[in-house]
């Protein structure tokens, strides 16, 4: 069991069209742990994500396409150092 932790930033249409949200419950569905939030540009969202290895590749998967009314225009990922949190939660 490997676990990582990511930050990742999603590009393009990802405001105002339940982003978030959706992120929130594809998270508890993957038993993903961190924190989504948009960004001062709104073009963006940002989020740390932390789990096993093979949950957090397809929640990154999921990444790609976002909600059904977003468009995802780029995934950007870098890891980062394990945190062990235990929940997920939208930030404002």
């Amino acid at each position: 069991m490997s676990i990582k932790r990511y930050r990742v930033t999603v590009v393009g249409r990802v405001q105002g069209v339940g982003f978030r949200q959706s992120a929130w419950e594809v998270a508890q569905r993957y038993h993903i742990s961190g924190w989504v939030r948009n960004c001062s540009d709104p073009s963006q969202v940002q989020l740390e994500i932390e789990g096993e290895q093979e949950q957090v590749s397809s929640f990154i998967e999921w990444l790609q396409h976002g909600p059904t009314f977003a468009r995802v225009d780029h995934v950007y990922h870098e890891e980062m150092p394990v945190q062990g949190s235990s929940q997920f939660e939208i930030r404002r």
